[in-house]
């Protein structure tokens, strides 16, 4: 289904924290990777983000993830597969 790396792309970038966002597509899920800094107190507005995605598309199975990047590119916090599609 095209489109909905745009949802993605879109509704994640709206939380602050949200350094970068990865994709993998593995078994007919896709895997989405927020790279953030550090953990904090975002959790609530990323959630937010990411129920508004699976809404936005029902017939597409999600799985979230958070990776902390501590500071290193963002690329390094990502799986080795996962392609960028945002980053700030």
């Amino acid at each position: 289904v095209e489109g909905h790396e745009d949802t993605v792309r879109t509704r994640l970038a709206k939380v602050p924290e949200v350094d970068a966002v990865y994709v993998e597509v593995e078994n007919g899920v896709v895997h989405v990777y927020s790279i953030v800094r550090d953990m904090g107190d975002f959790y609530d507005r990323l959630m937010t983000q990411e129920k508004a995605v699976a809404k936005a598309w029902p017939g597409i199975r999600f799985d979230f993830h958070v990776r902390v990047h501590q500071g290193r590119r963002p690329s390094r916090a990502a799986p080795p597969f996962a392609r960028a599609i945002y980053c700030r």
